[in-house]
């Protein structure tokens, strides 16, 4: 088990957007500090889970823990139900290089 397991690293916010279907939503994109790998999710104004995303809509920049994956529409995407908890704040360009290089 690599020492960067469990961690996850901001790497995009955007929105709100509007949609006729739901209320307005953000769509989130975080990096796994394990794998590298770019993973997005849509957090809805109304949902009960917004107020987990709260501080990440917020755009507080950094390293996360408690975000899960899960299977939606044939893809892996991060489970809006996540409580995701700042590990340790870093600026947007830490948190941009990141998410290119894999590294900070």
């Amino acid at each position: 088990m690599s020492s960067l397991s469990g961690y996850w690293v901001l790497s995009n916010v955007s929105g709100p957007y509007k949609s006729q279907k739901t209320a307005d939503y953000f769509e989130i994109e975080m990096v796994n500090a394990e794998t590298h790998q770019s993973y997005k999710s849509y957090i809805v104004d109304e949902n009960h889970n917004r107020r987990n995303w709260h501080n990440i809509i917020e755009e507080y920049w950094g390293v996360y823990t408690g975000i899960n994956t899960k299977r939606a529409r044939g893809k892996v995407v991060i489970n809006a139900d996540s409580k995701p908890i700042l590990a340790e704040k870093l600026s947007r360009e830490e948190c941009k290089s990141f998410a290119m290089t894999g590294s900070i």
